[in-house]
């Protein structure tokens, strides 16, 4: 049956996605920009934005690069085969029906497409991070928004870039498609 299914990278995406990127760290960086843009005051946000909140994204790159590629072989129809009524099949017809699906799902899906958009995506938010990072060394002072005010662009730019990773980590079909 399909519930049993190790649909494990459908939880990790959601982790990392929803749970974290999403309603954790691209909030946080929105919050972060309203400061910088004197709409909010938050004196806390201000001392430990840049030394606590930004790194997360370090402790989160790794999984960002490995969803993209992990989806081919963990979200394959071909998977199907390992559960029942598939797991049935004889070996002969194993031996070339699951290939012929997942090369039709791939195709038809466009999964190379969404690998690559994912994948770029998690470049581009990586490249901003360490444009940002790498400016933050000149700061004397890291928790003092005078200070910061001027890396008001870097952390638009790492901010887009995050939302972007977002959206394409979103056009991953969450379920097992046999399309």
């Amino acid at each position: 049956m399909l519930n049993n299914l190790d649909l494990t990278w459908q939880k990790r995406r959601g982790a990392f996605n929803h749970d974290w990127l999403k309603n954790t760290y691209i909030q946080s960086l929105s919050s972060w920009l309203n400061l910088l843009n004197d709409k909010i005051e938050d004196p806390h946000l201000e001392q430990s934005f840049v030394t606590q909140k930004l790194p997360e994204w370090e402790a989160h790159l790794a999984e960002a690069r490995s969803l993209p590629h992990d989806f081919v072989s963990e979200m394959s129809p071909k998977i199907l085969f390992n559960v029942e009524p598939l797991s049935n099949c004889s070996q002969e017809t194993k031996s070339w029906l699951p290939d012929l699906i997942h090369q039709l799902w791939m195709a038809r899906c466009s999964v190379e497409s969404l690998v690559a958009e994912a994948e770029q995506a998690v470049e581009t938010a990586q490249k901003a991070y360490e444009v940002l990072c790498a400016k933050l060394k000149s700061i004397p002072c890291v928790t003092s928004i005078k200070f910061l005010l001027e890396l008001e662009p870097e952390f638009q730019a790492f901010y887009e870039a995050c939302v972007a990773l977002g959206k394409a980590m979103e056009k991953f079909p969450s379920t097992v498609k046999v399309t």
